[in-house]
């Protein structure tokens, strides 16, 4: 088995398949996700149980509570459930590519439409004075003959001590143009990097 990253490789006969490996800042962002969560609805709550229901501020406030709580728990599921095993499955005989993503959803693509594999890092942030960073990654994506991008998979930062954008970029980049260059040699395609875009909000 070839391992790239949190990734493992599995070739048998015509059918190449991809896993995941969670690592341990997996883990706390699922774990921290659902524990905020749970917090935010416990808050929630309790500022409904034990306020008047004139008082309209309060309950606002234990409303937007609610609403934060109830993503945070979504995302920390999510995140728990996130598919590890054949996430990415290229099979030769029946030509086809299947790709696994989070809430048990799954797409699958003929291996002739495939023109390309083209691998992309956005930057997404919050401009607010100080520019402040929310979250940097990469996806592998399959572009169709019809014009089309399909994202395969979404390599996110392994490392749980605070680093430099620079060197997130860089460790993920790698990890992600292996992917891609692998990808594309079992595909028989080409594939490109188009760099970091940035988001700002």
């Amino acid at each position: 088995m070839l391992t790239i990253g949190n990734y493992g490789i599995v070739q048998s006969g015509n059918v190449t398949t991809i896993d995941y490996r969670r690592g341990i800042k997996d883990w706390v962002d699922s774990v921290s996700s659902t524990v905020i969560g749970l917090a935010a609805l416990g808050f929630s709550v309790v500022l409904f149980t034990r306020t008047h229901p004139g008082n309209f501020i309060f309950l606002f406030i234990g409303g937007l509570f609610g609403l934060v709580g109830l993503y945070r728990l979504w995302v920390g599921i999510v995140l728990l459930f996130k598919p590890t095993q054949h996430i990415v499955v290229i099979s030769k005989d029946k030509k086809q590519l299947t790709a696994k993503y989070p809430a048990f959803k799954t797409t699958t693509v003929d291996l002739g439409s495939i023109s390309e594999v083209v691998l992309r890092g956005t930057h997404e942030s919050i401009k607010a004075g100080n520019t402040r960073r929310l979250r940097i990654y990469v996806t592998v994506d399959i572009a169709t003959k019809g014009g089309s991008f399909i994202p395969v998979l979404t390599i996110n930062p392994t490392q749980i001590v605070r680093m430099s954008d620079e060197e997130i970029e860089l460790g993920i980049r790698e990890t992600g143009e292996a992917l891609s260059a692998l990808l594309a040699g079992e595909l028989g395609v080409k594939h490109q990097w188009t760099g970091f875009q940035r988001i700002y909000s």
